[in-house]
């Protein structure tokens, strides 16, 4: 709701919009309707409220030639920021976990779960996470920029995203690769 959006940005400088929906089996308009239209409607609000600046939250997914759902409505929602007229930060920030996190969560509840940890294929291709907590640092730290790429330093394969899940997990578990056909 428009009215909603204009209220909610009043009197502030800065707004920070991480609100996405990151789900592969809803249908494209829907997620587009949430990530691309959402975030004009938040930039409208942002110039009738004259807020001056916002941070928003994209995706690594953004940048990459081929890229799914989700970062293609990341890169258009980054597009409607950059023509808003408002200074801007972009945020593009790789897979972030943490307690609770969608991904690395879910391998986490396996983990705990069975006596095993599959690894899809051969375990190593490369991730970049990053640590919610970390993104969160950043966003408080930041002044100027434009657009920023987050990720680990460390950059992880599959079998290290496991490792690292397990870690999550607390848990004592054995891992197991299975070749990728058996698993999509």
């Amino acid at each position: 709701n428009e009215k909603d959006y204009v209220q909610l940005t009043k009197k502030i400088n800065s707004i920070y919009h991480s609100a996405a929906l990151c789900d592969f089996r809803i249908p494209w308009e829907r997620i587009k309707e949430i990530n691309v239209e959402g975030t004009r409607n938040l930039i409208e609000a942002c110039i009738k409220s004259r807020v001056r600046r916002i941070i928003y939250v994209s995706s690594l997914d953004a940048s990459l030639s081929k890229t799914n759902t989700y970062g293609k409505t990341k890169a258009m929602g980054e597009d409607a920021v950059r023509n808003s007229g408002l200074d801007y930060i972009i945020l593009r920030p790789a897979l972030i976990y943490g307690k609770g996190s969608k991904d690395i969560g879910m391998l986490s509840k396996f983990i705990k779960k069975y006596p095993f940890m599959p690894v899809v294929g051969s375990g190593e291709g490369k991730l970049q996470p990053v640590y919610v907590d970390d993104i969160s640092n950043i966003i408080i730290k930041l002044i100027k920029a434009s657009i920023y790429k987050i990720g680990n330093m460390i950059i992880y394969s599959p079998h290290n995203e496991v490792l690292l899940a397990k870690r999550v997990a607390e848990a004592k578990k054995l891992l197991q690769d299975i070749p990728a056909k058996y698993c999509f």
